[in-house]
């Protein structure tokens, strides 16, 4: 069974951009509790990750919670650097939707 997965990635050109956020830089000061959240959410995933790790030795696949996990990580990550990249004005959701089955 291949349950591989592509990734897309589709960021559309804002028609209008917040500047008054970006000159002030008020989107960093946003930004703090995220990243406050992704640090606990990052040690938590590097933890979680050695549990995969033998996971994946044992039974030769990704346990699809800690998959879903790892998924959710590389969401919000990404999500939380468009923003800050200025890619969108759109601030990133805490906890991101659950991967489609």
């Amino acid at each position: 069974m291949n349950t591989q997965r592509s990734v897309d990635l589709t960021i559309e050109y804002p028609e209008r951009s917040s500047r008054i956020l970006n000159v002030l830089f008020l989107k960093v000061l946003l930004v703090i509790p995220h990243l406050i959240v992704l640090s606990l959410f990052a040690l938590l995933i590097s933890m979680t990750s050695v549990v995969a790790w033998f996971g994946i030795l044992f039974t030769g696949r990704y346990p699809r919670r800690l998959w879903n996990l790892s998924y959710a990580y590389i969401r919000y990550t990404t999500h939380l650097n468009a923003y800050l990249t200025m890619l969108t004005d759109q601030r990133p959701k805490f906890w991101p939707e659950r991967p489609q089955e």
